[in-house]
């Protein structure tokens, strides 16, 4: 156990060293930024296509989401080859299959009765609806998203995504931020990066399960 400790607390500080290069990269590359963020904005808006038709395919019955199996898994053959470019997945079956994934998941912890449904087809804790920090969080079948209102909010989530990073290059534990996502370390810190850099406080992270890819935007 306490090997463990040094690891993570040997990572941090390495991790640390690591976030500082990559926030004044963030901060000082005006231009760079302005391209990504179209790059970002056409990627992210391909990926929203795709979760919105999904979406409508999603009922509420008893508590409890229903997913039209037939259709889902028709639009994801007939549209793979757009699909397969904003995803880490190999083949439109595993695809597929992460999608029922995620529902299930969604099912099983509202089972439990910690959980409520909101109103754009997610969950969140009944009664404890801040993780790690005091910062919000909401989940989906397609991934996470985080939310912050205030400093201490977005100070507490760059934390925990940079701790995320420290566990997973120590190889010594679950991480906060995306338990069961295979992030990686490097991928932690670059989001603990833009998350301290964001020009608000007020925020919303998205992390989509399906392409290991996030964005960040005001609200």
């Amino acid at each position: 156990m306490k090997n463990k400790k040094l690891k993570i607390a040997a990572s941090i500080i390495s991790l640390g060293i690591l976030i500082n290069p990559i926030s004044t990269l963030i901060n000082n590359s005006n231009i760079a930024n302005a391209q990504n963020n179209t790059q970002q904005n056409t990627k992210n808006n391909k990926i929203n296509k795709h979760i919105n038709y999904i979406d409508t395919q999603i009922k509420i019955i008893n508590n409890k989401f229903i997913i039209n199996e037939v259709n889902v898994k028709k639009y994801i053959e007939k549209n793979w080859d757009q699909i397969k470019l904003s995803t880490k997945l190999k083949t439109s079956k595993e695809y597929y299959e992460t999608v029922i994934s995620g529902i299930n998941e969604l099912n099983s912890k509202l089972e439990t009765n910690n959980y409520e449904i909101t109103n754009n087809k997610g969950i969140t804790e009944k009664y404890k609806t801040v993780t790690g920090g005091s910062y919000y969080s909401n989940s989906y079948w397609w991934g996470v998203e985080y939310l912050t209102y205030n400093s201490t909010q977005k100070a507490e989530l760059s934390r925990d995504l940079a701790i995320s990073a420290a566990i997973i290059s120590a190889g010594s534990g679950i991480p906060i931020i995306g338990p069961g996502f295979g992030i990686s370390a490097a991928l932690y810190g670059v989001m603990a990066a833009r998350v301290g850099g964001f020009g608000s406080d007020r925020l919303k992270l998205k992390i989509f399960r399906t392409a290991l890819y996030h964005t960040i935007d005001a609200i």
